[in-house]
């Protein structure tokens, strides 16, 4: 799997990296995890917070790890 950081609409910011990828089941990395992406994107996520929350959906969200394995060279 490879990814690379982006801004809100996909656009590619950086470099690709290839890595190994797992879905967050500890509370406290989901806590971490939720409040990296209110730093990153302010009143749009609190935005998209309330939307889920108010449909139901806020705790049927799934956090995502990832950890670099190398940068993945262009081809």
């Amino acid at each position: 799997m490879a990814v690379a950081p982006c801004d809100v609409r996909g656009k590619v910011l950086g470099d690709w990296k290839a890595g190994t990828a797992a879905v967050l089941s500890n509370p406290a990395d989901i806590v971490r995890a939720h409040a990296a992406l209110r730093r990153k994107y302010g009143w749009l996520m609190w935005l998209f917070d309330v939307g889920s929350r108010l449909g139901g959906k806020f705790n049927k969200r799934a956090y995502v790890s990832f950890h670099v394995v190398s940068a993945v060279s262009p081809e």
